[in-house]
C-alpha cells in the first residue's frame, strides 16, 4: 500500500492594484456600539484594496519552507513603517474575508499576535510538548461567538497575548474540508494526496503552524527585531 500524503490548500482572493494605508477621522460626538446603537463615524485606521477587482489566488502546502504565517508575522503593520503589511496583503489577501474590501489595523495586530503565539507553542521544546501545546490552543476555536455583552466591555483575547477588546473572529471554529487531489506536477508521483482545504487564509495560516508541531520543526526569533524564523 502506497504511504498516504498529506497537504494543505487555499482558494483565496487578492486585488491586482495592491494594498494602501487610509485613515479617516471619526465623526465629532461618535459613540461605540451601545444596546442603543452606534451614534457616528468611529472613523478607520487600516489597509484597504485599492480597486473593487480581484483575482483568484490558490496556496497548496507541500512543505514548510518560506510559511505564509512567517511573513505574516513578520510584516509590519503599524507605526513609523506600514510597507511590510501592504505588501503581504497584496500579494496574499486579507486573512479574514474583508468588509467592503477593507480591514482595521488594530485586528491584524490580534491575529497577528494570535499566531505569534502558536507557532511559539510549536516551534519550541520537545516534539511531544509542542504538539500538547497546539491541540490546546486548537482546540479553542471550538467556541461560538460569545454572548452579546454591555457596551464596552473588555474581551479577553482567546490565542496569544494581545490586548483585551480584540474582535471576535478568530474565536470561530477552523473550516477545513477534506479532498483527495492529483498533484499538478506532471513529473510529480501520480498517488493522490489528502488535501485540507481551509477556509480563509487565517485558517490556512493557523494549520501551518500545527504542521510546525507535527514534523518537529523549530522556530527561534530575532533578539533585535522580533522577528520569527
Amino acid at each position: 500500500m502506497r504511504e498516504a500524503m498529506y497537504g494543505l490548500s487555499l482558494d483565496w482572493e487578492t486585488c491586482p492594484a495592491g494594498v494602501e494605508w487610509h485613515e479617516r477621522p471619526p465623526s465629532p460626538g461618535a459613540r461605540p456600539p451601545s444596546i442603543l446603537g452606534q451614534v457616528g463615524d468611529l472613523g478607520f485606521r487600516g489597509y484597504r484594496y485599492l480597486t473593487d477587482e480581484r483575482v483568484r489566488s490558490v496556496k497548496r502546502m507541500k512543505n514548510l519552507e518560506n510559511p505564509v504565517v512567517l511573513r505574516f508575522k513578520n510584516a509590519n503593520c503599524d507605526g513609523h513603517s506600514r510597507d511590510g503589511m501592504a505588501k503581504f496583503l497584496a500579494a496574499n489577501g486579507f486573512p479574514r474575508r474583508p468588509f467592503q474590501g477593507a480591514e482595521d489595523a488594530a485586528f491584524l495586530t490580534g491575529e497577528q499576535d494570535r499566531l505569534r503565539n502558536l507557532i511559539k507553542v510549536a516551534g519550541v521544546g520537545e516534539a511531544s510538548e509542542a504538539i500538547r501545546g497546539v491541540n490546546d490552543l486548537l482546540s479553542r476555536h471550538a467556541f461560538k461567538f460569545a454572548p452579546m455583552l454591555p457596551a464596552m466591555t473588555p474581551l479577553p483575547p482567546v490565542l496569544g497575548d494581545g490586548p483585551p477588546g480584540l474582535p471576535l473572529g478568530p474565536q470561530e471554529p477552523l473550516r477545513l474540508v477534506p479532498r483527495l487531489d492529483y498533484p499538478i506536477d506532471p513529473q510529480e508521483d501520480a498517488a493522490p494526496r489528502l488535501m485540507l482545504a481551509a477556509g480563509d487564509l487565517y485558517d490556512y495560516m493557523t494549520m501551518e503552524c500545527a504542521f510546525v508541531a507535527m514534523v518537529g520543526a523549530r522556530t527561534a526569533s530575532c533578539e533585535h527585531c522580533g522577528n520569527i524564523y
